[in-house]
């Protein structure tokens, strides 16, 4: 995995303004990419404060679609990232599909503790 340099126009923001990043790892390849980028592009029409900024975390092909893979590499994305200061309000959001076939009840568990311990802001789609 890998995190993308900021696209697009930085806001002027003020130095006393922290601007908050929200980086999104999700299962998806191409859709769900194009889909939050698309929507960091258009954040004024969507109505996002220009303090907040949408990183889409990109996955390779070697990424797979279970989603303890999925945090595991998207973690391991953020802790080599200069960019991303949890400390300062920055988010890890993972996002994923609850399928019978790709999600189990214990890799379930085991992200709400990861979400419980402050990790993750898990969202979670069926």
């Amino acid at each position: 995995m890998r995190i993308p340099q900021p696209y697009g126009q930085r806001s002027s923001v003020g130095i006393s303004e922290a601007k908050i990043k929200y980086f999104l790892a999700f299962e998806g390849r191409r859709t769900e990419y194009r889909y939050f980028r698309g929507i960091h592009i258009n954040r004024n029409e969507v109505g996002i404060d220009s303090l907040v900024e949408i990183i889409p975390i990109e996955h390779d092909s070697k990424t797979s679609s279970n989603p303890l893979n999925l945090y595991n590499e998207a973690k391991e994305a953020l802790d080599n990232c200069d960019n991303y200061f949890p400390e300062a309000g920055d988010q890890f959001c993972l996002i994923v599909d609850r399928d019978r076939k790709s999600f189990s009840e214990i890799q379930y568990e085991e992200l709400l503790k990861y979400e419980k311990n402050g990790n993750i802001n898990l969202n979670i789609n069926n």
